[in-house]
């Protein structure tokens, strides 16, 4: 998952649909991307996430 303030656009990455192609191209043209966010301490999830988690970060 990816955050980028620059296109506006919160990416949840799910498997087998070519989400790593479009990370690879918002890392290419956004300096400041947002990478996955780590939500909580002991849960230490990096490319995976629930929706609940992304949330919690990210707030309303």
């Amino acid at each position: 998952m990816f955050i980028s303030h620059k296109y506006k656009v919160i990416f949840i990455h799910i498997q087998r649909t070519g989400g790593n192609s479009i990370h690879k191209i918002f890392q290419e043209h956004d300096p400041e991307l947002q990478e996955s966010i780590p939500v909580h301490s002991l849960k230490k999830r990096t490319k995976h996430c629930f929706a609940s988690d992304t949330k919690e970060a990210i707030g309303e």
